[in-house]
């Protein structure tokens, strides 16, 4: 399942995964503010994502919020390969610490498959519409302007 997981990771372009990430970001700092943060660290550092010895001080230093912001800026500055391995940690946690959060997100990540990226650009920005389609909205629009204009010269 792991691997499979990683190979859709990995089929995605950088701009894909970035945005990918970035559409999860809040949905991450609160999995990451509620997960068991030693068994996180040890998963990170068992794959390799990265030297995970100054989170754990963050965390009982600066508190939670500290550490959860921390800890995925400097994945994402680590680049790709960070990236697909901290959600590939992620993905391994899910079995022995099943957080509704960390499932949803996962499951929207595996199960939208293809079209994810395509899904968070439709979330982000709502349907496109054609000129011809837009130029008839505006006049609509324009109409019910006027419309309510004369209603509020009747009935002030």
């Amino acid at each position: 399942d792991i691997e499979k997981f990683r190979h859709q990771l990995s089929a995605y372009d950088d701009p894909s995964l970035r945005r990918i990430y970035e559409y999860y970001k809040d949905d991450l700092i609160y999995i990451l503010e509620n997960v068991d943060t030693k068994v996180l660290l040890k998963e990170l550092k068992s794959r390799n994502v990265l030297n995970t010895d100054k989170y754990q001080p963050i965390k009982e230093g600066s508190g939670v919020a500290c550490f959860s912001h921390t800890l995925l800026q400097d994945i994402r500055d680590r680049g790709r390969e960070a990236v697909i391995g901290f959600w590939e940690c992620l993905y391994a946690l899910k079995k022995d610490h099943p957080h509704p959060n960390l499932l949803a997100v996962l499951d929207g990540i595996t199960q939208t498959g293809e079209g994810l990226v395509d899904q968070i650009l439709l979330d982000e920005l709502g349907h496109s519409l054609t000129p011809e389609l837009r130029g008839n909205l505006t006049k609509h629009f324009n109409n019910f302007l006027q419309s309510t204009d004369l209603v509020l010269l009747f009935f002030p």
